[in-house]
């Protein structure tokens, strides 16, 4: 899916608002580098999945340290701690596919 979506272009004015604040909180982690904080991107849909999967694995390692009653890493990314946390993000890819007339 993720490489699926990295042609679809345009994208929602708030998508675009969500990139651009996701690259301006992580302006100094070399990863977000690719990120395209002006909107000019055509891989909008790409950013956002590969942020959930950052946050997905972030939350995967953040579950792991506590059940085995270690602490909880420092990681980068910062771990989903609700299942709405999780439906916002994916609520926003799917709002922005049907505003833009690519929802199915």
């Amino acid at each position: 899916l993720r490489w699926d979506l990295s042609v679809a272009g345009r994208g929602s004015a708030a998508m675009h608002a969500f990139l651009a604040r996701l690259a301006q909180a992580h302006a100094d982690d070399p990863r977000w580098e690719r990120y395209d904080a002006a909107g000019d991107s055509e891989e909008h849909y790409r950013q956002l999945l590969e942020h959930v999967r950052d946050r997905l694995v972030a939350t995967i390692r953040h579950a792991a340290a506590l059940s085995e009653g270690r602490p909880a890493p420092a990681d980068s990314d910062e771990p989903y701690t609700a299942t709405e946390q999780l439906a916002t993000d994916l609520t926003l890819m799917y709002q922005s596919l049907h505003e833009c007339g690519d929802g199915i």
